[in-house]
């Protein structure tokens, strides 16, 4: 019999360990994103069943998502990130300047990588930055499921 959420995700792939974690992989735009489901102290099928609303809202949480981290991220951007130095052949530094961005081309900048459900709240989705953030890797967070009314942006590694 199949489960509501293997519908939506497909075939879970899940982890030999105690961990009891999970993974998926669907299609989103072009490309093939991973959905880690990880049931921490609830059971699995209560965190898969988040992961399959998530997915199957996924392209609505990712415009949502865009505009977070164009309202948590453009100004950090423009102001600290577009200029840096860079280590040349002789060992000198070179100052790299790049234009600042407008709200529109910073979210393009940024391609949804993969996602990530813990529990029956907590939802990650971790973005591609095109390079802005010199290998950072960027995470929209909610700890209220598939409503990011409270989510916010954040620059990780």
């Amino acid at each position: 019999m199949t489960k509501p959420h293997q519908n939506i995700l497909g075939p879970i792939h899940r982890s030999p360990s105690d961990t009891g974690d999970g993974l998926a992989t669907i299609g989103f735009e072009s490309r093939q994103i991973e959905v880690r489901i990880m049931p921490e102290d609830e059971p699995f099928e209560v965190a898969a069943n988040l992961a399959a609303e998530v997915a199957g809202q996924l392209h609505e949480l990712d415009t949502t998502a865009r505009r977070i981290i164009v309202a948590n991220l453009l100004r950090k951007y423009n102001t600290a990130w577009r200029e840096y130095d860079e280590v040349q052949e002789d060992g000198s530094l070179q100052t790299v300047s790049n234009p600042q961005l407008s709200e529109t081309e910073f979210a393009k900048k940024f391609s949804l990588s993969a996602v990530n459900v813990t529990g029956n709240t907590l939802v990650e989705l971790s973005y591609g930055d095109s390079g802005l953030f010199g290998g950072h890797s960027v995470v929209v967070t909610s700890f209220a499921g598939t409503d990011f009314r409270e989510a916010s942006a954040e620059l990780y590694g």
